[in-house]
């Protein structure tokens, strides 16, 4: 069974971007992003170390080190939900005062993606956008992001809508589909963004759009099933969550079409271990595990701060439950 991040040791990077977690999630936004802290500490503690790249649990602002994570994390199958993190620590600024952990052989800061890439599929109306900086001299052959589809591209304009959103068919958001054959042929994205019409607040609407029983057929079918292989569905999943913003109805189809009984109740099992009290420890509150992971549907509203802000942690601690079930 895989344990849920520890607290950090006072003076080491993590426990340094935790104590600025403000600048932090500043940066991320520029590109963008929406952060949480405890996304940051399981990446930094669980799965930037099994990257093979000399990342130690308690993080490190070595340029040589971050740039091989970032690689790693754009790379194929990659990690596209990791992107938002790595990006944001390599331009996180350090406090200038000593650190407690200092065996690397230099600290520093690392550029963020070069002026001629684009992280995949986050630029917003109305978010800033961060000046381009120059190509890291240690990183040369930097690997692009796989060609996401861009969000609305194929699709017909739709009309702005008022939260919450609904689907193109008028079905209210948050309801479910419960079909399942490969007829269907409308491509997946279950929450796509619309543009507002002038006058309005500028911001983009969320329109929920539901999974196609193609695609979900399509997806166990070319998958091995989770006990065989795990790291396929594990990174087909990252993917569609990074890509289709699917919301908690979409998660426990998605878990019930691609995972049996057994394998969907370890994933939930580990994911909840892995929420987090405020201060950045495991929580033990049934409470708050229920609050933050839900086993019925929560009203979590998509065109708001607090609503995107909980389907994104839902889907990260599902993504930590589901690698802490393959091990």
């Amino acid at each position: 069974m895989g344990q849920g991040p520890s607290s950090p040791t006072p003076g080491t990077p993590l426990s340094v971007v935790l104590q600025n977690f403000k600048q932090f999630r500043r940066i991320a936004k520029g590109y963008g992003f929406q952060v949480t802290k405890e996304n940051l500490s399981t990446f930094c503690q669980q799965e930037w170390p099994t990257f093979g790249v000399g990342w130690p649990p308690e993080g490190t602002f070595d340029v040589t080190i971050t740039g091989r994570v970032r690689k790693i994390a754009y790379g194929t199958p990659g990690h596209p939900d990791q992107i938002p993190y790595i990006t944001a620590w390599i331009d996180f600024k350090p406090p200038s005062k000593p650190l407690r952990v200092q065996t690397l052989s230099k600290v520093g800061v690392h550029s963020g993606p070069t002026s001629g890439q684009k992280v995949p599929g986050t630029t917003q109306v109305g978010a800033k956008v961060l000046p381009p900086s120059d190509p890291d001299p240690l990183d040369p052959a930097e690997p692009r992001p796989p060609p996401y589809p861009v969000q609305g591209s194929s699709h017909p304009s739709a009309p702005p809508l008022t939260s919450p959103p609904h689907t193109r068919t008028g079905t209210p958001y948050g309801s479910s589909g419960s079909g399942f054959s490969p007829d269907s042929t409308v491509s997946a994205f279950p929450l796509r963004q619309v543009p507002t019409t002038p006058g309005e607040s500028g911001r983009p609407f969320m329109v929920y759009v539901p999974f196609s029983t193609s695609d979900l057929y399509n997806w166990k079918q070319q998958n091995p099933s989770f006990s065989d292989k795990p790291q396929s569905l594990i990174s087909l999943l990252e993917t569609v969550f990074y890509t289709h913003q699917p919301t908690w109805d979409d998660c426990q189809q998605l878990l019930r079409v691609l995972f049996t009984t057994e394998e969907r109740d370890k994933i939930i099992l580990e994911a909840r271990k892995r929420v987090m009290d405020p201060d950045g420890r495991p929580s033990t509150d049934p409470g708050r595990r229920n609050h933050v992971f839900p086993e019925s549907r929560p009203d979590w509203d998509p065109n708001s701060d607090r609503g995107r802000e909980a389907l994104d942690r839902y889907r990260q601690l599902l993504l930590g439950g589901l690698r802490a079930a393959a091990r």
